[in-house]
């Protein structure tokens, strides 16, 4: 399915029931790269220029933070947020311009980021009380939305290991597997329940 920069999906929030240490799972292709910035555990500097597969989620709070991630044809970006606070964590760059595998695994409030089974890149640690995996889905408004494809958004309840990762990669989970918190299909020209999103768009949730 293709993401324009203006379709997104607001599932929730924040799940307040996973944190610290999760897994988020992805195939993406982007269309246009996002900005790169510093990495780093305090500041705003994701509030421009980024294209958010998934959006970190606002806590409501300055004790805590959501995770989301940005991803453009120059590399992906892992985000933090809460009050007065939306650092990147982890800022890899490098091509994509293919379709492209992306896991973020968070252990312990630590970001690890795999692409196509590989682990490429450990981030920093956050400094937040608890750090939340995000249910906002192609973009958030108004900091930014993914322009390009997208097939499919797994969250997992765990710290996936990377032999896990490369197994799976490939496979199209059907039905539901331990330790998979959330999974969504998304289809070109089809609105299925339990959420549609908007003219052309649809979206199949298995969790």
């Amino acid at each position: 399915m293709f993401f324009n920069g203006i379709d997104h999906l607001v599932v929730q929030p924040v799940f307040r029931n996973i944190s610290n240490s999760f897994t988020y799972e992805f195939w993406v292709k982007p269309k246009v790269p996002h900005k790169i910035v510093e990495e780093a555990t305090d500041g705003v500097s994701g509030h421009t220029g980024q294209k958010y597969v998934i959006g970190p989620g606002h806590t409501g709070t300055e004790e805590c933070s959501g995770v989301g991630v940005s991803v453009g044809t120059n590399g992906v970006s892992v985000f933090e947020h809460s009050s007065n606070y939306l650092p990147a964590l982890l800022v890899y760059s490098a091509p994509l311009e293919d379709w492209t595998h992306v896991a973020i695994v968070y252990k312990d409030k630590t970001p690890f980021l795999y692409i196509n089974g590989e682990l490429k890149k450990q981030g920093l640690t956050s400094r937040k009380k608890d750090v939340y995996a995000s249910g906002l889905l192609g973009g958030y408004d108004p900091y930014g939305f993914y322009i390009g494809h997208l097939k499919y958004i797994n969250i997992w309840d765990y710290s996936r290991s990377g032999d896990e990762i490369k197994r799976e990669m490939y496979q199209i989970l059907t039905n539901q597997k331990r330790g998979l918190f959330k999974a969504w299909w998304f289809h070109e020209n089809i609105t299925v329940s339990p959420h549609s999103l908007f003219k052309q768009v649809g979206i199949a949730s298995i969790l």
